[in-house]
């Protein structure tokens, strides 16, 4: 059956109150995001976050329901040439090993990395990225994902990689591989799924 909105529902966005039903099951999360549920899963945008300060950008309290993740970089930059990086968490805090992920530049070669989901092979302290990294739940708490992030001087490509949790995720951190770089230009946000 088709499934109408209400005018005054708009996605992706930032509501302020719940101010319509998409069948019967939408639910306000934060205050800025929306599930909805039309019988095809689960979907939620978080609460944009700056990067304009600091070595780590969290995101935490992700519903116990989500099993696909998009982390979503818009002019993200930092201080230094570290690569940027993607780690996930549980209950009990950020896994910061055990990861086997690498990101790749057409005739640059391979970065690999084990203390996080690496996304470009090397940054540029000038540079600011822009691009998207999806992780999904093979099974269990083990989690898969690729990506592709670009730069304006073209310093980016592709991304992929994995990790096992020691339990259920419920946050994602964006920091960089030396984690001492500091963030200062761009927006990052998430895309939950169910």
């Amino acid at each position: 059956s088709s499934t109408m909105l209400a005018s005054s529902l708009s996605l992706p966005g930032t509501p302020t109150a719940a101010t319509a039903a998409v069948d019967t099951n939408t639910t306000q999360i934060a205050t800025t995001a929306y599930v909805i549920n039309q019988g095809y899963g689960k979907i939620a945008l978080a609460t944009s976050q700056a990067t304009t300060s600091g070595t780590v950008i969290d995101f935490t309290g992700i519903p116990s329901w989500v099993n696909r993740i998009t982390v979503l970089l818009s002019g993200v930059s930092s201080s230094g040439t570290s690569p940027f990086q993607v780690q996930l968490g549980t209950s009990g805090g950020f896994a910061t090993s055990g990861y086997n992920a690498t990101a790749f530049i057409n005739g640059s070669g391979f970065t690999a990395s084990t203390t996080g989901l690496i996304l470009v092979q090397a940054a540029s302290a000038a540079g600011s990225y822009y691009g998207q990294y999806s992780v999904a739940l093979v099974t269990g708490s083990t989690w898969c994902g690729s990506g592709s992030v670009i730069g304006y001087n073209l310093n980016g490509g592709a991304a992929t990689g994995g990790v096992t949790l020691s339990g259920t995720l419920d946050r994602v951190r964006l920091t960089t591989v030396n984690g001492t770089d500091t963030f200062d230009l761009g927006n990052v946000n998430l895309l939950y799924q169910g």
